[in-house]
């Protein structure tokens, strides 16, 4: 009875979390009920008297009595299903075994209802007489169900749990695994005609990796569509002690079960917001020398405001003549500069960038900022401070060094950084580059644009060994040290940056779902996370480098697919985004006075408005995302159906109203009122700005739209 006790009070103590800085999705307004029932055995969890969940204990041995295949969430019909037939994995007899194994049962060791709202149950997980023993905390909040997942160990020397593994749904009708753009961490699901999202709150996780799930079908009734969580060894063979909170949200709505992000607003947000984008990759010399004259080119185009990130300027540590050799090696040696040249004075060194950099701003007032890296180190960076040493590389669980990316140019192998190192790296190197080119913006590589779960450092020896959140919350310190040391903002790479937003300045937002990274113009044109949830935080430029976005296989885009990129930005509200000559087969010039003309005239009022409205176009009816994606579940996301979702409109609070036509197959004809403001469209063959009578626009496919900004703005 002692021991009881003891559990449930270590438990009130560990489920308690911040209201303020978790992601279980917004609470839904209403009235919370718990209740048990005895002819069921099962408790029973309500919403405004409406039945959401319910958990069925199983009092003797069983099979399946201490997995998630006895929750069940509830349809508006009354219906049930299984969101995941998963549970706890453990080491048992020196083998991992899942919830599922044929040779694994569970004893029920206790059960009760806590102050009238929490449901306890306690379980052991038993294989080959050896035994795993944790309890779960189960408890009804809005229209979601938090589960608390706690071991029972005194230390982790003692901890046998590897994993919970949620697995697939099972029982449900008519299953689709919904891809959220800007949503990497794990798909919704769509069964029994509702939306359910099922994911650990990585905001206080304690598992090394949250790993989404390919979304794949299993059977008629069955996806994978969540994530597993995982608890990796030390380099001392131990494992962090099993703790974790789980949100399972159903409703009608899809934007009911996104996760909230409780980031920060960005410090630098306005500034970000205010300039246009140049993501400059070729040899940085081009920018003021003949026959290029990229800065006086842009300049005379009247492109004020720009942004300049300078990517491949690092000292080349290769004997390769190859100008491009050179790109990340010797990291994190970076200092003067790469003196490498091409043809006449491409580079040129040190002298030739701070050349450019003191042209930039001072002649120009452009803002100029450098590429840095802190998770690639290389065997070869060998300057004589914070440079490579086998003791700040990240290690695996068997000891050995954490590969990062294999540099096909040099064919040099680099290393993860250790996470908790890359704070006084970053310090020391920007402050280096800092004090030699006076800079006025940065640009971090790499950090915001992966899972953390693919740099978590096993290394027993150092603090919170073998942790995600270790390894997220290192790299969130670093955007505070580069908006010091640089005065001003910093950018950072696309892909994971949903869990940056607000700590980090500026994102080049590619487009990441948890199935897609490359081939973004083969996304659908589903807006609704990225606008509701991420568009507050942080200013982000573009939808992705222009070969991801147009697919890396393919070509220079046309005209025609740069004008898709415009309109893809217009409809996520972003920054304008520019990319190399050799990215796009139009001119630099030409791109950019698109740019400015079309998305830089429009991106502070949208940066600045919040969404009203979002609607999609379905055949001349206007749809919410969840009455479109739930009419054409196996098509919204196929470009080559008719019923690919690419026709949006949006409304924000002041006034701006945005239509995009990115359907390939269907033009959208819009009729449009209003005479008292400014326009901004790709309509009836014409690219326009200004003032218009025209009350008939015919949006065409692939690339059309239609902004209309009020002359006094609510």
């Amino acid at each position: 009875m002692k021991k009881l006790v003891f559990i449930l009070l270590l438990i009130n103590i560990s489920f308690a979390y911040s209201q303020n800085k978790n992601t279980k999705p917004n609470k839904s307004e209403g009235v919370n009920k718990t209740k048990f029932v005895y002819e069921s055995n099962s408790y029973k969890f309500y919403h405004d008297d409406i039945l959401l969940y319910e958990y069925t204990v199983i009092p003797n041995k069983s099979r399946n009595g201490g997995t998630f295949s006895v929750l069940k969430a509830y349809s508006s019909d009354g219906n049930s299903f299984l969101p995941s037939v998963g549970g706890v994995s453990a080491l048992l007899s020196s083998k991992e075994k899942n919830p599922w194994d044929s040779d694994v049962e569970f004893l029920l060791l206790n059960h009760k209802l806590l102050n009238d709202d929490t449901v306890f149950v306690y379980w052991a997980m038993i294989s080959n007489k050896d035994t795993c023993k944790y309890f779960y905390k189960l408890k009804i909040d809005g229209k979601t169900l938090v589960l608390k997942v706690l071991g029972d160990t005194k230390s982790e020397k003692f901890n046998k749990a590897t994993a919970i593994k949620l697995d697939r749904c099972e029982q449900a009708v008519n299953p689709f695994a919904i891809e959220v753009p800007y949503l990497p961490m794990f798909s919704i699901l769509l069964a029994n005609n509702e939306f359910t999202s099922f994911f650990a709150d990585w905001e206080m996780t304690n598992s090394s990796e949250l790993m989404p799930f390919q979304p794949t079908y299993y059977s008629s009734s069955s996806v994978y569509y969540s994530q597993n969580i995982i608890y990796k060894p030390k380099t001392n063979g131990f494992r962090n002690k099993l703790d974790e909170t789980l949100y399972l949200t159903i409703s009608g709505n899809i934007e009911d079960v996104f996760p909230n992000i409780p980031n920060p607003v960005s410090e630098f947000k306005d500034i970000s917001e205010n300039s246009i984008l140049w993501d400059y990759r070729q040899p940085f010399g081009r920018l003021i020398t003949k026959p290029w004259n990229y800065l006086q080119r842009f300049n005379k185009a009247g492109i004020k405001n720009l942004w300049v990130q300078i990517h491949e300027w690092q000292n080349d540590h290769s004997s390769t003549p190859n100008y491009l050799s050179g790109y990340d090696d010797g990291l994190p040696c970076v200092l003067p500069a790469n003196t490498n040249y091409v043809s006449g004075n491409e580079y040129g060194g040190k002298e030739m960038l701070d050349k450019i950099i003191v042209t930039a701003k001072n002649q120009y007032g452009f803002r100029i900022g450098l590429h840095q890296n802190y998770i690639d180190i290389y065997k070869n960076a060998d300057c004589k401070n914070y440079g490579f040493n086998q003791n700040v590389v990240a290690l695996n669980s068997d000891g050995e060094f954490r590969k990062a990316w294999f540099n096909e140019y040099t064919k040099m192998q680099s290393f993860i950084l250790k996470p908790s190192r890359s704070l006084s790296y970053t310090n020391y190197w920007s402050s280096g580059i800092q004090k030699l080119y006076n800079l006025n913006a940065s640009y971090l590589d790499v950090h915001s644009s992966i899972n953390p779960s693919e740099a978590v450092d096993y290394d027993s020896e150092i603090p919170d060994a073998g942790k995600f959140i270790a390894t997220l919350n290192n790299y969130r310190s670093l955007y505070s040290v580069l908006r010091k040391n640089h005065n001003g903002p910093v950018q950072g790479e696309g892909g994971f940056h949903f869990l940056y937003q607000g700590y980090i300045d500026d994102v080049e937002a590619r487009i990441r779902t948890s199935a897609r990274w490359d081939t973004l113009y083969n996304c659908p044109l589903f807006v609704n996370f990225d606008l509701l949830k991420l568009h507050s935080k942080t200013m982000v430029h573009g939808v992705g480098f222009y070969p991801f976005f147009m697919g890396l296989k393919s070509s220079p885009p046309s005209k025609k697919y740069v004008l898709a990129y415009i309109a893809t930005e217009l409809a996520y509200g972003h920054g304008s985004y520019l990319p190399d000559s050799f990215s796009t087969g139009m001119n630099i010039i030409d791109h950019a006075k698109l740019e400015y003309k079309h998305v830089f005239s429009v991106q502070k009022d949208l940066a600045d408005a919040i969404p009203l409205k979002i609607r999609y176009n379905d055949n001349g009816k206007l749809r919410t995302a969840s009455e479109y994606i739930r009419a054409h579940p196996k098509n919204y996301n196929k470009i080559k159906s008719s019923e690919f979702m690419g026709q949006v409109f949006i409304e924000y609070d002041n006034g701006i109203k945005v239509f995009v036509n990115r359907n390939p197959h269907k033009s959208w004809e819009i009729e449009f009122g209003l005479n008292d403001g400014w326009y901004n469209y790709n309509a009836n063959g014409k690219l326009y700005t200004g003032f218009s009578k025209m009350r008939k626009f015919n949006l065409p496919k692939v690339n059309g739209w239609l902004v209309y900004k009020p002359a006094k703005q609510k």
